[in-house]
């Protein structure tokens, strides 16, 4: 682009610098003109002269030709000068605002219009590639978290199912045993009965034998308890499924919720109350078609910035800042990944993070009428809060909420100027333990 405006800069001074010859060569050209009837009637005087020098009212006559000679040149002499200045003087401005020359004005405005299309043409292919990039991994990113879902659930299920029947052969071998133990141990009661009543016919048949039988001893009714193992509590429990965490992505929306609000906040402080003309002009050019279209509204347009406050004048260059960026860096799109799943069987978040590249970003505004801005500067950093690791588990019942904010700041660097301006946009998040946080975003606010 620069050697572009350098060439039709050197064809307009090289013009500039013609006109100016061509000014010289025509006050020359006066002067000669202006003084040829003196210089002849002096010549012819001077003639006459020399053919009668007895005749003195000859000599008279050359006297006052040469006397009217000298008048004129003196007078010649200050009206050429004074053109000479004129021309110097014409040349200087149109040096110093070269705009006022229409041809200068379209040579530069045809340069960027061709410059700007084939940014926009560069950027469209550069969105396009990117979106058609982004949407073939959102697309694999999907499918693959499906394929995993469903794979995952299928194997859990079946695992599930070979639990069910394990325990299912464990019961039956539980109740085989039970009905086993307790077969025998009403045999064994049995016997102990048996055994203990004999025993205790015995005994008694031995005290009546006794001279002086002594008192009756107690009586055990019932064998002592046996200890056993519990075979109704006898079960498989199942092993935790697995951690299942998955990240996506969460677009913020930055064109349409952010930027655009924006650009709209630093217009109103250019123009608080526009007129109907400026408001029409505002309108055209927030409605430009494509980068090139909004370069030629701006420059061509009937507002005249000449004159406006230092401050006013930033908000100015601010304003198109954002709107330059706007149509030049449409591809970028800041997002937040969660990190998310079902951890100790349980919903759980494990971070929520900010994917923003510093941007930056430069454009020209020469050419706009009574701005003498030239080239800017401009660099955007975004910054979330919280941002990282979170580590919050759910409860089974309410979802896990958080909430947050996004903060843009942009620098702005023309001449010997610097200025900051930012936003904010807050974001809210629930999740329950599904497949995908629930994400959702605020329009831009808090404009400073």
């Amino acid at each position: 682009m620069h050697p572009i405006l350098h060439v039709i800069w050197a064809d307009y001074v090289q013009r500039v610098e013609a006109d100016y010859q061509a000014d010289l060569a025509a006050a020359d050209a006066a002067y000669s003109e202006y003084l040829a009837p003196y210089q002849t009637a002096r010549d012819q005087a001077y003639e006459y002269w020399q053919q009668h020098p007895d005749d003195p009212d000859a000599y008279s006559a050359y006297q006052q030709a040469q006397q009217d000679l000298d008048n004129a040149i003196a007078y010649a002499n200050d009206v050429r000068d004074q053109a000479y200045a004129e021309a110097a003087a014409r040349r200087d401005a149109r040096l110093a605002d070269p705009y006022q020359d229409e041809q200068y004005a379209t040579q530069e405005a045809d340069a960027y219009a061709a410059y700007y299309s084939a940014l926009d043409q560069a950027g469209a292919a550069w969105a396009a590639a990117e979106q058609a990039a982004y949407d073939e991994w959102q697309a694999a990113t999907n499918a693959a978290e499906s394929a995993y879902t469903e794979t995952e659930s299928q194997t859990w299920n079946q695992y599930l199912e070979r639990i069910d029947q394990l325990n299912s052969q464990l019961e039956h071998t539980r109740q085989i045993l039970e009905s086993a133990f307790m077969t025998a141990w009403s045999n064994a009661l049995r016997d102990w009965t048996e055994m203990e009543s004999e025993a205790w016919a015995a005994y008694q048949r031995a005290r009546t034998q006794m001279l002086r039988p002594p008192p009756e001893g107690q009586r055990q009714t019932s064998p002592a308890p046996v200890e056993v193992s519990n075979l109704l509590a006898m079960q498989v429990a199942p092993r935790k499924r697995s951690d299942r965490l998955l990240t996506h992505r969460h677009d913020l929306e930055f064109a349409k919720k952010v930027l655009g609000l924006w650009a709209d906040w630093a217009w109103s402080k250019v123009f608080p109350n526009p007129a109907q003309q400026v408001r029409n002009w505002l309108q055209q050019l927030r409605q430009s078609k494509n980068l090139s279209d909004y370069v030629r509204v701006l420059t061509n347009g009937t507002v005249n910035f000449l004159g406006m406050p230092l401050q006013t004048i930033q908000f100015l260059v601010l304003a198109t800042a954002l709107d330059n960026f706007r149509y030049s860096k449409g591809e970028y799109r800041p997002v937040l990944l969660t990190s998310a799943g079902i951890k100790e069987d349980k919903p759980y978040l494990r971070e929520v993070r900010l994917r923003s590249e510093v941007q930056n970003y430069s454009f020209d505004l020469s050419g706009i009428r009574g701005l003498n801005v030239g080239k800017v500067s401009f660099k955007l950093e975004v910054t979330n809060q919280p941002d990282g690791n979170l580590d919050l588990y759910g409860n089974g019942q309410d979802p896990i909420e958080v909430t947050g904010v996004v903060h843009y700041k942009v620098e702005i660097q023309f001449t010997n100027l610097s200025f900051n301006s930012s936003c904010d946009q807050s974001w809210e998040l629930k999740y329950d333990g599904g497949v995908i946080p629930d994400v959702t975003t605020r329009f831009g606010s808090n404009f400073q």
